[in-house]
């Protein structure tokens, strides 16, 4: 119903309602800094804005290990997670295969039935405990183009302290982290080098998933105090 009337797949509204919905606020919680800086600009009055990410679930790294080599993707079938996918599958898969023949993606969740099939790719379909799901892989690619606001599934794998490897658009909010806690690779030649050096590097393997684990660690720590100042001032 919603494609034959031509309504969007998500709610989406005009800067002025929005503004009209904050103003009604006493605070205003952004989930990243961006969307922290674009409420205050978008509010006529004084208003308190604080950010609170998203917590995930903590599960630390297994040390001292060799990655195996397969590739996670999880996420749903919406349109930017898509066209992110399509574009690893037909600019960096194959590179990467290229140079590491048993290299293996698995791919998890609703996007399974909008992806063709392709040699070297398992769908596992939706999946109920995210935990087993990330316990398939040790590296986890994020390879979205395009989108805002912070990029759950990618703060998701740096909390089960997997090696993530995205683009600037899948590290919106998370930038602190940038190639310490997490790869950035925007261009398909140095993505696919990305995941051949940290499957060839133990060493480089065992740190990154140390730094992803803290980094989120760090991450909800932050975004707890944050949500507990705003309580606390309800409260008062």
């Amino acid at each position: 119903m919603l494609e034959k009337n031509q309504v969007p797949k998500w709610y989406f509204t005009t800067q002025k309602e929005e503004a009209k919905g904050l103003n009604r606020a006493d605070v205003i919680v952004a989930i990243q800094p961006e969307e922290a800086k674009f409420f205050r600009r978008l509010v006529k009055k004084i208003k308190t804005v604080i950010t609170v990410g998203h917590l995930v679930s903590l599960a630390p790294p297994t040390l001292n290990k060799k990655p195996e080599p397969k590739l996670l993707f999880i996420g749903s079938s919406n349109p930017i997670n898509v066209h992110g996918l399509n574009y690893f599958l037909k600019e960096i898969f194959p590179l990467a295969r290229s140079q590491c023949p048993e290299l293996q993606l698995l791919i998890a969740g609703g996007i399974c039935d909008a992806i063709a099939d392709q040699e070297g790719c398992t769908k596992l379909g939706a999946v109920e405990n995210l935990e087993e799901a990330y316990s398939l892989s040790d590296l986890v690619i994020n390879p979205v183009l395009f989108g805002t606001g912070l990029k759950i599934k990618s703060i998701e794998a740096l909390g089960y302290a997997k090696v993530l490897i995205t683009t600037s658009a899948g590290a919106v909010g998370l930038e602190e982290g940038k190639n310490t806690a997490f790869f950035v690779a925007d261009k398909s030649q140095e993505f696919a080098e990305r995941i051949l050096e940290i499957l060839n590097n133990s060493i480089l393997f065992n740190q990154i998933a140390e730094n992803a684990y803290n980094y989120a660690a760090k991450l909800n720590q932050n975004n707890l105090k944050s949500l507990q100042q705003i309580l606390s001032k309800s409260l008062n």
